[in-house]
């Protein structure tokens, strides 16, 4: 398991999307396809956004909160999504968007497989379809509807991902521009762990953690795992 604490940096007030306003999807799927969803912790001093398709952040908040969810008012609602705002309600983010990537050799071929790589928006990490894509999440705390004895902090954000589709059904590329080739998958399951608390002194953070395992029935040789981050900047 990867476990990498995420702070903020420099920040830029920035008032974009308001929370209750209705916002679009920018992600149309049909059953046959991935179900990628977003999901914010909110429990916390922190906001910030996870996705089930190996993204952090909301890319400046141009992605909703899908339906749902344990700690919105409404959760039939669409909601703007924070990406890193802190404090909450200020509308000072610190985070544009950030994806893991993962890298590695099969019979001496290297390979990447990427939340996103932040120029061409190839998204090559998706979640199943339907609901056996959705995220989970549980508290520790009683009064909550995802209360669940197995819970970790106030809100666990919890989603699953795979690297296993080929054709990278929703990305507005087919094929990396950079080697003119399309995705070859490493056959790799990320579980994707995130915990917050509303606890003084356990509030102005937020964990991540990754657990990465190979799928397929290859060998994964020089495994590389790293983590791309685009910050918004003070103008």
């Amino acid at each position: 398991a990867l476990t990498l604490p995420v702070s903020g940096a420099s920040a830029r007030s920035k008032k974009v999307v308001e929370e209750g306003t209705e916002v679009e999807s920018i992600r149309d799927h049909t059953p046959a396809l991935p179900n990628p969803q977003q999901r914010v912790h909110r429990a916390s001093g922190v906001k910030m956004c996870m996705t089930n398709w190996g993204l952090v952040g909301s890319q400046g908040r141009d992605l909703a909160e899908s339906e749902g969810g344990c700690f919105k008012p409404d959760p039939g609602e669409v909601w703007g999504a924070p990406s890193f705002e802190y404090p909450p309600g200020s509308d000072i983010e610190y985070l544009f968007m950030g994806s893991i990537w993962i890298g590695a050799k099969i019979n001496d071929n290297v390979y990447t497989s990427v939340g996103c790589d932040g120029w061409f928006w190839i998204y090559e990490l998706w979640p199943n379809a339907s609901w056996e894509g959705v995220i989970q999440e549980a508290s520790v705390l009683l009064d909550v509807p995802c209360y669940s004895p197995d819970a970790v902090s106030h809100q666990d954000i919890i989603a699953v991902y795979t690297d296993t589709s080929a054709d990278i059904p929703l990305s507005p590329w087919q094929q990396d521009p950079w080697d003119n080739r399309k995705h070859y998958p490493l056959n790799v399951r990320v579980t994707q762990k995130s915990y917050s608390w509303a606890i003084e002194g356990y509030d102005k953070f937020i964990i991540a953690e990754y657990t990465i395992e190979n799928i397929g029935n290859s060998l994964l040789s020089h495994v590389y795992i790293g983590f791309y981050i685009c910050l918004l900047y003070t103008s």
